[in-house]
């Protein structure tokens, strides 16, 4: 029996089971961001963008926290392996490969750690079918809406 072919993301040998409910967990999360940011006033970019950055880190939980990821990641590399390879493989490159949090505070408003640091920057609404919405930057607190 021939060795399953590797994947970046599960590793080799990954079961459909287990390959579903990484795909599940993403998915849930795209939910959640749909459901918690519907009055954020996003663009269809932001929009899309952050379902993929939920779907890579809710989804990559469930798919390093795999056995096969796991000994994907943590077995020796041969010889043959490419210097991208060795670089993925190594703790500190696999860090480093995920610039999320880069992208994260380019693109979506308030996402950014200055823009962030010491204030609330939303404001969830108790009435009027709740929702959420960005506080204005020179607000510290608060919303203008009279529902809150």
């Amino acid at each position: 029996m021939e060795a399953a072919k590797p994947s970046w993301a599960f590793g080799a040998g990954a079961t459909r089971a287990e390959k579903g409910l990484a795909y599940a967990v993403s998915l849930f999360g795209i939910c959640a961001l749909v459901v918690g940011g519907h009055g954020l006033g996003w663009t269809w970019w932001q929009w899309l963008i952050g379902a993929l950055l939920v779907h890579d880190l809710a989804g990559g939980v469930v798919a390093n926290g795999l056995d096969t990821a796991k000994l994907f990641y943590h077995s020796p590399l041969t010889f043959t392996d490419s210097v991208f390879a060795r670089f993925v493989h190594h703790p500190v490159g696999f860090t480093a490969i995920h610039l999320q949090p880069v992208l994260i505070a380019l693109v979506i408003p308030g996402g950014g750690a200055a823009e962030t640091a010491g204030r609330p920057r939303l404001c969830r609404h108790r009435g009027h079918g709740g929702g959420l919405c960005r506080l204005p930057s020179g607000e510290s607190s608060g919303c203008r809406r009279s529902c809150c």
